[in-house]
């Protein structure tokens, strides 16, 4: 049908029935409810700020606490590659300054006796253990030295850097 258009009832104009016009499409219908009083506005205000609130505030004391224990995890591993580098500087075969301008046993264990301390007042009490062990191994190597027993050294060297914990 050509130039035909929808009257008010849903039927084209050349439709000459007689009937009830049809009801509204539903999703036509914007229900605007009860007007809604200042008091309800108020009320539902209050309530999102409370809730805004208390959810930030929870969300930021997750990030803040797990963002702090991750820079403590960060600072240890810091200091035990620290520790690392000391010991792999270390030349065990020598007890004062190494040939190569590498430290010897007696100022690398010095220097394991002051991170030991550092570890500690920094809350890495395991760490700071295995490193005053390290630092009791170089200690007795030292009372015991002997530099003709190199190849021995060098394995307890070794063996020192396998047991030194993973912070990974």
């Amino acid at each position: 049908m050509e130039g035909a258009r929808a009257n008010d009832h849903g039927c084209h104009v050349s439709c000459s029935e007689q009937h009830e016009p049809r009801q509204p499409r539903s999703w036509l219908i914007y229900n605007v409810g009860e007007k809604r009083t200042m008091c309800s506005f108020i009320e539902s205000n209050i309530a999102g700020f409370i809730v805004g609130v208390i959810s930030s505030a929870l969300v930021s004391w997750v990030f803040y606490t797990k963002g702090k224990h991750d820079a403590r995890r960060q600072h240890t591993r810091s200091q035990m590659d620290s520790v690392r580098l000391a010991l792999a500087r270390c030349d065990p075969t020598q007890k004062g300054a190494g040939r190569r301008g590498d430290d010897g046993l007696e100022p690398t264990a010095h220097w394991m006796g002051c991170m030991v301390d550092v570890l500690e007042r920094t809350g890495a009490p395991k760490e700071a253990d295995a490193v005053r062990k390290l630092k009791g191994a170089m200690e007795q190597l030292i009372r015991d030295f002997d530099s003709t027993r190199e190849p021995a050294i060098h394995r307890l060297k070794e063996k020192w850097q396998i047991q030194l914990p993973s912070c990974r």
